[in-house]
């Protein structure tokens, strides 16, 4: 799964795919407002959608480098390998 899918399926969109561990993380450490509703996303502009999932982007690397740490999964090889896709 590319980055990409991964934010607009299991982020920006607060559907039965969001991870929501991800979206309360990235709302409250990184001060970004998440759309909650349909509604909200047809207000976002393409700047804000950008900008959105440049802070995602920096989220998942910094749980890569190990420098913020939000489990997945209580297995860590499990978790390591769901991290990873997101950025594949």
């Amino acid at each position: 799964m590319r980055a990409g899918q991964a934010f607009c399926s299991h982020i920006l969109i607060d559907g039965p795919d969001a991870l929501p561990r991800f979206r309360n993380k990235l709302e409250r450490d990184y001060q970004v407002p998440l759309p909650r509703a349909d509604a909200d996303i047809t207000q976002l502009n393409v700047d804000d959608v950008r900008e959105l999932f440049r802070i995602f982007l920096t989220f998942i690397k910094a749980n890569l480098n190990g420098q913020r740490r939000c489990v997945l999964m209580p297995a860590g090889p499990a978790k390591k390998h769901l991290s990873h896709r997101f950025l594949e």
